[in-house]
């Protein structure tokens, strides 16, 4: 097995295996409080590891050129909501942690 080989199998079993932990963390959290940025990332991972595994199966068959562009272009989609997704979640859930804390008295904004 060549090195590249390795890196790429690697890349593909450390990349499945850390967003189904990311959605074992995050979609108890969206049942047990039903906040939306935990729903969204939940979506979010769901979309990478479908992007994950369309990259490492599907996308090495090789195909017409009209199949080549469908499928080219649900990825591409796929990519999109995957960041959109990620960067709403993970907005929403600094500014509801942000929202949380208790004011502190002496703080200035800018300072």
């Amino acid at each position: 097995m060549s090195w590249l080989t390795l890196l790429y199998y690697g890349n593909y079993a450390l990349s499945a295996i850390t967003g189904v932990m990311v959605l074992f963390a995050v979609a108890p959290a969206y049942k047990r409080t039903h906040h939306r940025p935990f729903l969204y990332l939940t979506f979010a991972f769901m979309l990478r590891l479908f992007d994950l595994v369309c990259d490492y199966t599907i996308g090495r068959f090789r195909m017409p050129h009209g199949q080549y562009v469908a499928y080219r272009t649900l990825r591409m989609f796929t990519s999109f909501a995957t960041v959109i997704l990620l960067t709403v979640g993970l907005i929403m859930l600094t500014r509801s942690y942000v929202a949380s804390l208790p004011p502190k008295s002496n703080a200035r904004p800018n300072a």
